[in-house]
């Protein structure tokens, strides 16, 4: 029975930490292994700070995730790679994997070696669901941030992940509101969020003024600060 897989591959935030390389992924369960599996990635995927999400099909269903071999093939200009994370998240059962990294992938620093073994460190085995986020931003001097900007979603049954909030957008300017529509962990009615940014880029001070989360089945709740 063939599974699908959807990977949320991001890269560090270091100077040279894209790669031009193809990527390859081995994906292993309690059930089987994927074998090697090319990504078909483009040019501009894999760059610096970036989360790239492919949809992989394995031959087979692997039953519950144990580790992730990824790595690539040194081709191209710049092939050194810095890989913060990996998330796998089980299209069929709705079940999600987050696979740390932190490493540079490299014939010539770090462990000098093109691919790693990776083990899953956290896990949620309920289903997920879009959340609609409205994020306003305050309409007065300086206001605007170029920091990457994070949210994580609270409620009755637990919390979500860490999440980047972006798009292809100039997003956080003054006195604009930006939409963004994000697949995350069911956690239930909500009950906060926390929203941060990492001070990152020229003017990274924010003057956030309110966050809306929407949910077809949950709901509507409103932060405001």
């Amino acid at each position: 029975l063939m599974a699908n897989y959807k990977f949320l591959i991001t890269t560090g935030d270091l100077n040279g930490a894209g790669t031009d390389a193809n990527v390859f992924v081995i994906l292993d369960g309690d059930e089987g292994s994927s074998g090697k599996i090319v990504l078909p990635s483009k040019k501009s995927d894999f760059e610096r700070a970036q989360t790239d999400e492919f949809i992989v099909k394995s031959p087979k269903y692997l039953g519950r995730l144990t580790s992730l071999v990824i790595g690539h093939d040194g081709k191209g200009l710049g092939s050194s790679w810095l890989l913060e994370k990996v998330d796998v998240i089980d299209l069929n059962k709705e079940q999600r994997w987050t696979f740390p990294c932190n490493k540079w992938l490299d014939t010539s620093r770090g462990e000098k070696e093109c691919s790693v073994q990776l083990k899953a460190v956290a896990t949620y085995l309920g289903k997920l669901t879009m959340y609609k986020v409205t994020v306003v931003t305050g309409d007065r001097p300086g206001a605007g941030t170029d920091a990457k900007v994070f949210i994580q979603l609270h409620g009755v049954n637990g919390s979500t992940h860490e999440h980047l909030i972006d798009n292809t957008k100039n997003n956080f300017e003054r006195g604009e509101t930006d939409i963004f529509y994000l697949e995350l962990e069911d956690v239930g009615p909500l009950t906060g969020i926390t929203i941060s940014h990492d001070n990152s880029g020229v003017g990274a001070a924010w003057f956030l003024s309110s966050v809306r989360i929407a949910n077809k089945d949950r709901g509507e709740w409103f932060f405001s600060l």
